[in-house]
């Protein structure tokens, strides 16, 4: 391997201006890279509003050019509950790669997924969801005028945070809405479809100290409660309000939000704190590297679980609809 340092300086000598390019000899390095082993790489978050589903691939050597990790078709892979065998997964027909098992995961009980495929070593991961939900509420809420005679909302909104460990990650949907549509050759009309409600994540900004400001991460919406262990948490946060198409019964323009709150299982936490923190260092040459957290035994990728709590909000000309 060759390295090679350029230096380029611009000097001016009586007013003209001129590039020195001053180059320093080339040294010769062997790296003795380690040999790679091909693994299972699992990737499931479980929480009980969803059915399990377990995306299965495998790692790439630190060789290799192709971006993309290749998923693994044709493994088996078992479900256990609290020590006992709940069945085996199925592939999906349509996404090869993808394992789902038609069941609700229960909060409190412990899961174990077990990966097998000819081949590749076997891999496992055990998670649990959290057994209680966060108890918040939704505060003060107000609005000023944005640069382009839009809204910014603020909000507070407070967590009961139980004694002992927890985490927590924050995220901001907004509401929209569509009709489908069809046209109707014997009647030559076009026929509309009932209104469908969809959330899209929605981005906002913390205000004050950085309640994870123990974890070097610019994403501050994923915290935990070291610093307010078994108390009430006020946190305030600033969003471009979206107004809709959705009018009240007065007529005017009501958008509608929810703010969910998780409450996360360690292991995924510690695997959405270092996964921001190895985006944050990507393309910095001068950055330390970043193992990305893993719970996989033999092998990569995250098991991880949640439990949610939702609140939901309506804003008319930026007030709060009670």
């Amino acid at each position: 391997m060759k390295f090679t340092k350029t230096i380029y300086r611009k000097v001016t000598v009586r007013g003209a201006l001129m590039v020195m390019l001053l180059t320093s000899c080339e040294l010769v390095v062997d790296v003795d890279l380690p040999e790679f082993k091909p693994s299972l790489v699992i990737n499931s978050v479980i929480h009980p509003d969803t059915t399990f589903t377990i995306d299965l691939s495998t790692n790439r050597s630190i060789l290799d050019n192709n971006y993309t990790f290749p998923k693994v078709s044709g493994a088996t892979l078992y479900l256990h509950e609290d020590g006992t065998l709940k069945g085996t997964f199925s592939e999906s027909t349509d996404f090869p790669g993808r394992y789902t098992f038609d069941a609700y995961p229960s909060p409190g009980a412990t899961y174990k997924i077990v990966a097998e495929k000819s081949g590749l070593p076997a891999a496992e991961a055990q998670a649990a969801i959290p057994l209680e939900k966060t108890v918040a509420e939704i505060g003060e809420t107000s609005y000023r005028k944005s640069e382009y005679d839009g809204q910014i909302i603020r909000l507070n909104y407070t967590i009961d945070d139980p004694k002992g460990e927890d985490f927590y990650e924050v995220k901001l949907y907004v509401a929209g809405y569509y009709r489908e549509s069809y046209y109707d050759e014997e009647k030559d009309t076009v026929i509309l479809g009932e209104e469908q409600r969809y959330l899209s994540e929605w981005y906002y900004w913390t205000l004050g100290a950085n309640v994870n400001e123990f974890e070097d991460t610019n994403a501050d919406y994923i915290f935990d409660d070291e610093l307010f262990d078994g108390q009430k948490k006020r946190i305030t946060i600033e969003f471009d309000n979206l107004t809709h198409h959705t009018p009240d019964a007065d007529g005017n323009d009501t958008s509608y939000y929810t703010l969910q709150i998780r409450r996360l299982a360690k292991d995924y936490y510690q695997y959405l704190i270092t996964s921001n923190l190895q985006k944050d260092s990507g393309g910095d040459g001068f950055s330390e590297p970043v193992q990305v957290y893993s719970n996989i035994k033999n092998g990569y990728g995250i098991f991880g679980a949640y439990q949610t709590t939702l609140l939901e909000f309506a804003l008319v000309k930026g007030e709060r609809v009670k």
